[in-house]
């Protein structure tokens, strides 16, 4: 051990700069010659002793700042598709820490706030505002000229089947679990299920088989525990704050079960439409602008001018009308149990937040489709999904966010064209 690993005596500085992932071993051994010569130089009256140092020094500082900038680049580059990763990495270096998370008092008051404990208020507080903040934005959007909410393309004639699923399934799903969760609703962390896998995977494949038979969705797994997590703003106004959705470990083996089966009924009957880009696998913001340029440039060169209306839909999640959604999802040929399924996963969804430590009383969410979910994206990309038959415009999609182009020789034109059919 002495002639292998051999105790170093360190300063507390050294000890320090040695803790810093870019600091070599090399690089450690050039800070103690530096060290040296300062001594040497501030011992000795010779200029050149000082400009040595002075120079080793330098070069030093420019050797530590290229390490320290490679360092961060590589971080960056291996965790370019893992976005929690990615701004870990960003707020070390601008030397952002998050060390108060508590919430203040909050303006917004709900009926029996004020006699309940500050910390509970201010849960109580929140979770009034995140149920209710979907279904009043909802009634705000202005009734259809007509009474039907179905899409203008044509009925889907085939129907979705549900794959039974087995224990060995539901196993690899339990494996993809995401260590680093935090627990779910009901305090269950991700290990437990982990570690029981080999007991439970029979009886879960069982549950989801008899669900599907039923055309149910368990109540238990309709929990949502809500984190809220500060934007920008004031502190102690709610709509400044973040809604994070955790839903319970169950609810998302069961949801990834459904999501599989949804999604090769879409792909092989290609119901969702060319002009989606989000949420869809070997899809991605690139390819979305990718379109959007060719497009316009293709206008350009054959001598039209191109007017462009960009939309970022306010809650786009959580303002989806339950009863349209699955009208359309009918007409998209899911019907029968796996419509009933879909029902009642909308149906009876209830969450609390807990904030300060503490949890708020829970609460209906009426409308909107989970926050967090598996599904909840392929069935809000279902429920726009008529949006480019609808319009006029040429449609770039990419989830909520959307671009309408329409384009004419003269510009004056422009104005005077209609949005919608």
């Amino acid at each position: 051990m002495d002639h292998n690993a051999p105790s170093i005596k360190l300063s507390r500085k050294l000890t320090k700069l040695a803790s810093k992932p870019w600091i070599t071993k090399g690089l450690l051994n050039s800070i103690k010659t530096k060290n040296k010569l300062y001594k040497k130089a501030m011992n000795s009256s010779i200029a050149s002793e000082f400009q040595k140092y002075k120079k080793f020094n330098n070069i030093l500082t420019h050797l530590k700042k290229k390490a320290k900038l490679n360092f961060y680049k590589n971080q960056l580059f291996e965790n370019s598709n893992t976005p929690r990763e990615t701004w870990k990495t960003i707020n070390k270096v601008i030397g952002k820490n998050s060390a108060d998370n508590s919430i203040p008092i909050i303006q917004k008051t709900v009926p029996g706030a004020s006699s309940l404990p500050h910390n509970q208020s201010v849960a109580q507080v929140l979770n009034q505002f995140f149920t209710s903040v979907g279904p009043s934005l909802a009634r705000a959007i202005p009734p259809t000229v007509t009474d039907t909410y179905l899409p203008p393309s044509p009925q889907i004639c085939s129907s979705m089947f549900i794959t039974p699923t087995c224990s060995e399934e539901i196993q690899k799903l339990i494996n993809l679990l995401d260590d680093k969760k935090s627990t779910d609703p009901y305090d269950i962390p991700v290990r437990l299920v982990k570690l029981s896998k080999n007991i439970i995977c029979t009886y879960l494949a069982a549950i989801f088989n008899n669900c599907v038979q039923n055309g149910i969705f368990p109540d238990k797994l309709k929990l949502a525990k809500i984190i809220p997590i500060f934007k920008s703003g004031a502190k102690d106004i709610a709509s400044n704050y973040r809604p994070i959705s955790i839903l319970s470990h169950f609810s998302k083996i069961f949801e990834k079960l459904m999501h599989k089966n949804l999604v090769s009924f879409l792909d092989t009957n290609n119901i969702i439409t060319k002009h989606q880009f989000g949420f869809r696998s070997g899809l991605s913001t690139f390819l979305a602008l990718n379109q959007l340029h060719n497009y316009i440039l293709r206008l350009n060169d054959s001598g039209q001018y191109t007017c462009g209306i960009f939309l970022d839909l306010k809650k786009a999640f959580d303002t989806v009308n339950h009863k349209i959604l699955l009208d359309k999802l009918n007409h998209y040929g899911i019907r029968g149990l796996a419509l009933d399924f879909f029902t009642s996963y909308l149906k009876n969804r209830q969450q609390f937040v807990f904030a300060n430590g503490v949890q708020s009383d829970k609460m209906q969410i009426t409308c909107g489709v989970p926050q967090g979910s598996t599904l909840g994206p392929v069935l809000f990309l279902l429920y726009i999904n008529d949006l480019p038959l609808s319009s006029n415009f040429f449609c770039n999609i990419f989830a909520d966010d959307t671009a309408l182009l329409i384009s004419d020789t003269d510009p004056k034109n422009l104005e005077k064209k209609r949005i919608l059919k």
